[in-house]
């Protein structure tokens, strides 16, 4: 199977998480030793070392014993089982909670690596410190794994690192430096993603198998094989129509998901061959005459207490405020992602769009290659699906849908970073973890049972690079409407919402800044003392837009960037500099057509038949055309000049200006060849008949003195010489001229040529742009009521909203309180 593409590897980025790591494992260390030395551990189970029941085994004392009593004081809670199981053995019932992979890897580190250092600190205190070694190693290449993992997925090496950053340390690094199994669980299961997401689903399968053979949760993981097998299934099935491909897809995908089973499975039946086997029926416990003897969650009903909603109780609920952070954290990132992307949720990712899946095709797309005729089948059937995704999207753009949409038809899509369809399987796997902790599990547990889940990371680094985003979604409803969504997305009137920037742009600027005033003297001493600290004042006439219980900081020429007002003033800014520069332009070109109407009569007037010689005519048109040349290549360069500067917030709207203003000097170019070329025209028949009449006016001199004596003659021919040399003058004038309209009609040539380059997909755009044109006022006074709206809740429902969830809260566990102590 091939390989998706992924995002380049930055190795200083690498360096950096392997460095964080390292640091915060030492870090940990010191902050742990330091505490050991101050108080004492409430767990005091670490001394106890009872002998062996099965194979007991005798080693003489060791050399250091304080420093083997050292290390062996960390062996506490969980610790105390997993070394005691890579020493003795699975003894007792309760073991089996615990699998074996843990006590595996302490059992041969402490027969091989470590095994010179038993004399001089003992077996235990070996055991305990290849314990150590193996979690804090395999924390060390998780968070690398983590970081790999964060790239593919996110598409943001920067965005990645900073996850990566607090996966090392996050809430939970205590238990991922002492002996627990969450260390081998993160490093297996992100692992095993990573590979997953490369496209090596042999090694994903063996990592994830792995994960099921350190922690119980890790069956979970083959929910991953399965949201990849169902949706290559439908992609062999619907899109290239080959039955048994997607039949052999659903058999080898549940293969697989069997194989991550088989490890958890493989250790029940172990732990009945132990305890159940060659008992007699009262020998025998409970769990092994069930009808699935499942000895795991017998054991934590049993041991431990697990069950639904068994944990609901009132003592209980300082463990819940414990566990409130990183469930807070969870349920956060999995609303924020149904309501950023509920199509995706709704049809668990089928609904993606085309570049999405083919950003990752190894997840949603059987990419194996059989054949030259499969390859071809493949490409038409994403042709296909493309051409189908694009049509849609222009119907619903023509409908008035959302304009956002639109935007992956003519480029690639955007970065979505954690909003993205391939977050989805990470957001159902993290759901049902999070319902487990809060329902069955002990709460407490939560903070360690969800700490290896990687959309929590990358949902705080999300929210880290962009708060004002997910302050918004939570407290702007209006934010999740999609038909003002629709509306606010329009190219002509953009509207902002964000701290120390305008509200007003594009147009609006234009009509803010016509309707302002210079202070009066009433207000003078007002203005002064706000120019002290801002800079020059100019005060709103029209303040329609604006919200009178708000305050606002005055019209400034200052950057609004660079303004130091509170966070809840908005500045209306002045206009970017590429409206200067389009105002510029519409300048030059009723520059231009007034001198064309001056040229049209100059050429009328030349035209006229006069006793001059029309020098001063032919230069006036020389001169009148130079000049409207110039404006238009003056016009051009500037227009080129618009196309590159200018914030990226409004690239499309000033994409559409510049479309306008081209199409402008396009028809005024058209203009002033179509002139040119009627006055040549006319010029040309003016000449051609003036040599007409002086040749018949010869032929009738010739016809009427042909008797004439021979002085006759010679006057005549010179009278004719002479007249023959000034028609050979005018002729010479006339080419000249004629000369210098072809140049000028090749320099518009030239500046249409520039121009055609410019005005292109005229005819989707422009429909667009009238229909948003023709919308404008309407959508901005709904945007309005909106806004207000919008404030009013800002103002009003904080407070009521936390007190609202707080008493639901509370009114929910009443009731499941209640139905405890009546169902149970």
């Amino acid at each position: 199977m091939s390989k998706s593409p992924s995002e380049p590897l930055n190795s200083s980025h690498t360096s950096k998480v392997l460095k964080a790591a390292i640091f915060s494992r030492f870090l940990l260390l010191i902050l742990t030793i330091l505490w050991r030395s101050l108080l004492t551990p409430y767990d005091t189970s670490a001394p106890l070392d009872p002998t062996c029941l099965h194979n007991p085994s005798s080693f003489p004392p060791p050399l250091l014993p304080s420093l083997a009593s050292a290390i062996e004081n960390g062996v506490v809670w969980d610790s105390v089982y997993f070394v005691r199981i890579a020493q003795c053995g699975y003894e007792y019932e309760q073991f089996y909670a615990f699998l074996p992979l843990l006590p595996a890897c302490i059992f041969a580190f402490s027969r091989t690596v470590f095994a010179p250092l038993v004399p001089l600190i003992g077996y235990r205190a070996v055991l305990a410190l290849s314990g150590y070694v193996v979690c804090n190693v395999a924390f060390i290449f998780a968070a690398i794994y983590f970081y790999k993992l964060s790239v593919v997925i996110l598409k943001d090496p920067n965005a990645a690192l900073q996850a990566s950053i607090l996966f090392c340390f996050n809430p939970a690094s205590i238990f991922y430096s002492s002996i627990y199994s969450e260390s081998l669980y993160a490093l297996l299961s992100v692992g095993g993603c990573y590979y997953l997401i490369s496209g090596s689903n042999n090694i994903a399968v063996l990592w994830l198998a792995l994960s099921s053979f350190a922690r119980s949760n890790g069956v979970l993981n083959a929910g991953y094989f399965g949201f990849q097998t169902m949706h290559q299934a439908y992609d062999a099935f619907s899109g290239k129509k080959r039955a048994f491909l997607a039949l052999w897809i659903l058999i080898s995908g549940a293969l697989r998901c069997i194989f991550i089973f088989v490890p958890f499975i493989a250790f029940q039946a172990y732990g009945y061959y132990n305890m159940c086997l060659g008992r007699s029926s009262d020998e025998m416990r409970p769990w092994c005459k069930a009808r699935i003897p499942l000895l795991y969650n017998y054991i934590q009903s049993y041991y431990w207490g697990v069950g639904f909603l068994r944990y609901f109780q009132f003592k209980q609920l300082p463990n819940f405020l414990l566990a409130s952070p990183i469930l807070s954290l969870a349920v956060c990132s999995i609303i924020y992602y149904v309501k950023s992307r509920p199509e995706i949720v709704r049809s668990l990712g089928f609904q993606a769009l085309v570049e999405e899946k083919s950003s990752i095709a190894v997840i949603f797309s059987f990419q194996k290659s059989v054949g030259s005729n499969d390859t071809q089948l493949s490409e038409e059937c994403s042709s296909r699906k493309q051409e189908n995704h694009n049509l849609r999207l222009r119907k619903k753009i023509n409908q008035g849908g959302d304009f956002a949409e639109g935007r992956t038809i003519h480029g690639s899509s955007e970065k979505l970073g954690y909003t993205s369809a391939f977050i989805l399987p990470f957001i159902l796997h993290v759901g049902f973890m999070v319902t487990t902790a809060f329902f069955v599990m002990h709460v407490q547990v939560a903070t360690r049972f969800l700490s290896a889940s990687p959309s929590l990371y990358w949902f705080a680094s999300f929210i880290m690079a962009s708060p004002n985003t997910i302050l918004l979604s939570w407290w702007f409803p209006f934010e999740n409407d999609p038909q003002l969504r629709r509306r606010l997305s329009r190219p002509v009137v953009s509207v902002q919402l964000l701290p120390q920037r305008p509200i007003v742009s594009l147009w609006k600027y234009r009509d803010a800044l016509k309707s302002v005033r210079i202070p009066t003297s009433s207000s003078a001493s007002s203005s002064a003392t706000k120019s002290s600290s801002g800079g020059p004042v100019i005060e709103m006439v029209s303040t329609s837009l604006l919200h009178p219980n708000r305050s606002y900081t005055p019209l400034s020429t200052e950057d609004p960037g660079n303004s130091s007002k509170g966070a809840n003033a908005v500045t209306v800014g002045l206009p970017p500099a590429w409206v200067d520069v389009s105002e510029e332009i519409a300048a030059n070109v009723q520059r231009a057509r007034a001198k064309m109407a001056e040229l049209a009569k100059a050429h009328a007037k030349a035209l006229m038949p006069s006793f001059g010689d029309g020098k001063e005519d032919q230069r006036n048109i020389e001169a009148l055309t130079h000049e409207i040349t110039n404006l238009l290549k003056k016009s051009e360069k500037r227009l080129q000049k618009l196309s590159a500067t200018g914030p990226s917030e409004d690239s499309n709207v000033r994409k559409n200006v510049q479309r306008q203003l081209a199409t402008d000097l396009q028809n005024l170019s058209m203009e002033l060849r179509k002139k040119q070329s009627t006055y040549l025209k006319r010029l040309r028949q003016q000449k051609e008949g003036q040599d007409g009449v002086d040749l018949e006016m010869n032929i009738n001199g010739n016809r009427s003195k042909t008797e004439d004596d021979d002085l006759d003659d010679m006057v005549f021919s010179e009278h004719s010489m002479a007249k023959l040399k000034q028609s050979e003058a005018l002729t010479v004038e006339r080419e000249r001229e004629i000369q210098q309209v072809v140049e000028s009609v090749n320099e518009l040539a030239q500046i249409m040529k520039d121009l055609s380059v410019l005005v292109i997909d005229q005819g989707t755009i422009v429909d667009r742009i009238d229909y948003n044109i023709q919308n404008v006022a309407t959508t901005v006074e709904e945007g309005l009521k909106q806004l207000q709206k919008a404030e009013r809740t800002q103002k009003q429902g904080g407070m009521v909203m936390c007190a609202t969830v707080l008493v639901i809260m509370c009114f929910v566990m009443l009731v499941l309180l209640i139905l405890k102590e009546i169902l149970f």
